[in-house]
């Protein structure tokens, strides 16, 4: 498996998901899901359902898949069936908080829910402390791109996400 993940939201997985698809790679998500807000990424956010993927990637199903896994979740997956990791960041901070805080009074709208970070770009510490607590355990190689370098570094994203 072949694993995109980002440190918070709003760091462009989404984007690279769809590029990945657009080059023919076998994603493993959907489009858009129940609480996904179309006009915030019109081409998909290209997502497993949380509820599906609540005790992390354990199963060999997506073995020869490239899958969005969330920072908490990847704490959960067994090393073994990772691949491959690309890990997007913003170095913007102030343009990922705004775009975090936005998004999150859109999927308000769309389900009624409790989050459990308050201020809700919180969420940013913690996938940062989780993509670090699971990374003591990486046997796998590791790309680290800036989502402002990514239109930049996307042969290079490819490549590597191919080998």
């Amino acid at each position: 498996m072949r694993v995109v993940t980002g440190i918070g939201p709003r760091v462009g997985t989404s984007f690279t998901m769809n590029f990945l698809r657009k080059n023919g790679l076998p994603i493993a998500g959907k489009k858009f899901l129940y609480f996904t807000p179309k006009d915030e990424n019109p081409d998909g956010f290209w997502e497993l359902d949380p509820q599906v993927m609540e005790d992390g990637c354990k199963e060999h199903i997506w073995k020869n898949m490239y899958v969005k896994v969330w920072p908490a979740l990847l704490l959960k997956t067994p090393v073994y069936n990772i691949n491959r990791l690309l890990i997007l960041e913003r170095k913007n901070k102030e343009r990922q908080l705004e775009s975090v805080n936005r998004i999150y009074k859109k999927e308000k709208e769309l389900v009624n829910f409790t989050s459990p970070f308050n201020p809700p770009t919180d969420i940013i510490d913690w996938s940062r402390w989780c993509l670090t607590r699971a990374l003591e355990e990486a046997n796998y190689p590791i790309l680290h791109v800036y989502t402002e370098d990514i239109n930049d570094r996307l042969d290079e994203i490819l490549s590597f996400m191919e080998d």
